[in-house]
């Protein structure tokens, strides 16, 4: 009789000084949706995860915890319900599971809890993700080029956070920009990234481009990844300051087989050689009137004004073509065609070897 009331005081004191834990206070469910038939492992987050304590007479004073955790999507039952820690809890999303929007409860040993909307079953095609690349067939080292790359997703539902991965590069050493910042793809949608690549070396530059982001329902990861390859040259210098008179921009282009540039500061002169950089001529351009175009040059101007018109035919102007913004011409193995309505016509000796090479 002595050895129960002493038991029962025990109990009551214990009740007056700890009170009850809290009961479960669901938040979220990560990731926020699965799609119908495909079983899903979730996380359950929130509070008042507490596992139970419970003390058996005559167990020498042994606690057991108990793990008596159930979870529920609206009246579907979760599978596996594992505890992790007082905030996370582990469950599985059974695959028959009816799409539509689900409320979240979660029983445990201290009483329920529920949050509304916090999950989606979804019958559909998820996002899925691919990528073609159009690169130059050459480049030289040293020089900047691009690589366009086009991300789809042939998917039904939207791709999140799609953003350039590391980039994988086979070949002579080059420096690789990857587009910056993130974006989203809808479904059948697309996006281009743009790749800015200077090889420090010749040869042949192979370029392997992924792409990565997360389907936007179960956050499954999406990946995809291009490949292009790029012939990497050295440019060889034709001429430096070929007209000697320091002039730094030049047209250059080709024509029955050689390479020209000009014109010299004062517009009278250019140069031809051989696509190598031999055989260096000076040439004068010679442009041909056009019979059905011929009209006062400069136009008449009305008696009395302080120039007077002479007619002459007017030059037909030659077509745009390449240009460069340096005192030093440089090969390339691709060059435009030569401009319609330009006669070059040798005018005799070769440059001097001291202004060209």
């Amino acid at each position: 009789m002595r050895r129960c009331s002493t038991l029962l005081a025990c109990a009551l004191a214990c009740a007056r000084t700890s009170a009850p834990p809290p009961p479960p206070a669901p938040a979220a469910v990560d990731p926020p949706g699965s799609y119908f038939g495909q079983p899903t492992l979730v996380r359950l987050r929130g509070a008042g995860f507490t596992l139970g304590a419970v003390q058996q007479l005559g167990g020498g004073g042994h606690i057991a915890l108990q793990e008596d955790f159930r979870a529920f999507l609206g009246t579907a039952q979760l599978q596996d319900v594992r505890w992790v820690d007082s905030s996370t809890l582990l469950a599985t999303v059974p695959a028959n599971v009816p799409p539509g929007t689900y409320a979240l409860s979660v029983q445990g040993p201290y009483g329920n809890g529920t949050v509304d909307g916090v999950f989606r079953v979804v019958d559909a095609l998820p996002a899925s993700l691919g990528a073609s690349a159009t690169a130059p067939a050459e480049a030289n080292v040293g020089t900047e080029f691009t690589v366009s790359q086009t991300i789809s997703n042939s998917g039904g539902m939207t791709a999140l956070q799609v953003a350039a991965g590391t980039p994988f590069v086979l070949g002579p050493a080059a420096t690789v920009q990857a587009p910056a910042g993130m974006t989203d793809i809808s479904a059948g949608g697309s996006q281009v990234f743009t790749w800015r690549i200077v090889a420090s070396a010749a040869g042949s530059l192979q370029l392997t481009l992924p792409v990565t982001g997360v389907d936007e329902v179960d956050h499954r990861a999406l990946t995809a990844q291009s490949t292009v390859t790029v012939t990497i040259a050295d440019a060889a210098l034709l001429a430096q300051d070929p007209f000697a008179d320091g002039t730094a921009f030049s047209y250059v282009f080709a024509y029955a087989g050689r390479v020209y540039l000009g014109p010299s500061r004062d517009g009278t002169r250019a140069v031809r050689m051989q696509p190598d950089g031999t055989a260096v001529e000076t040439v004068q351009l010679a442009f041909q009137p056009d019979p059905g175009r011929t009209r006062t040059w400069p136009p008449r101007r009305p008696q009395g004004s302080p120039h007077s018109g002479t007619s002459a035919a007017r030059p037909t102007p030659c077509s745009a073509v390449p240009t460069t913004r340096t005192g030093a011409a440089y090969s390339s193995r691709s060059r435009p065609a030569a401009p319609s309505g330009c006669s070059p016509s040798a005018a005799g000796r070769p440059a001097s070897s001291s202004t060209c090479m």
